[in-house]
């Protein structure tokens, strides 16, 4: 690369006079000065294309992310369906109730349920069911989860 005397800088010839976007320096370095051009920003076919992809991705990812919620939250259901059944049999073992006999409320099991009692999922009701007969729990009106229509009985599961 030469800088006087007919300077070159790959295939561009260089005269030694000074032009607005290379110029010399007193040592002979070269300074550059960027010209900016009137263009600036994406094309409407740019813009475009993208927000075509992340259509594409969110189609991809929105249905899968309401199927996993929906799973989530029945698993959550069967758990305190599971926790009811354990603390239903806890109570009829320590007041020694026999199979078939009714469970009034779940106000009777609260003090065998771990933790603070059953959290609701989506507003679900639970049913004791007589000893012996596994617990549930009924959708409200309005709401299905799963393969269970809305109003539906979800049965403890393993039973």
């Amino acid at each position: 690369m030469r800088l006087n005397g007919g300077a070159s800088l790959g295939a561009v010839a260089w005269p030694d006079s000074c032009y607005s976007y290379a110029e010399t320096c007193d040592k002979g370095k070269l300074m550059n000065i960027r010209v900016r051009s009137g263009k600036a920003g994406f094309t409407l076919v740019e813009i475009m294309i993208v927000v075509a992809i992340i259509g594409l991705l969110a189609a991809i990812a929105i249905p899968n992310y309401m199927k996993s919620r929906e799973t989530s939250q029945l698993n959550a259901i069967y758990n305190n369906i599971r926790v009811l059944e354990d603390a239903k049999e806890q109570w009829a073992l320590e007041t020694h109730q026999l199979s078939g006999q009714p469970v009034a409320s779940l106000s009777v099991v609260t003090n065998y349920l771990k933790g603070a009692g059953i959290q609701t999922v989506i507003n679900e009701s639970y049913v004791p069911n007589p000893i012996g007969t596994p617990a549930g729990a009924s959708l409200p009106p309005g709401v299905s989860i799963g393969t269970y229509a809305a109003g539906a009985f979800i049965p403890c599961p393993g039973n």
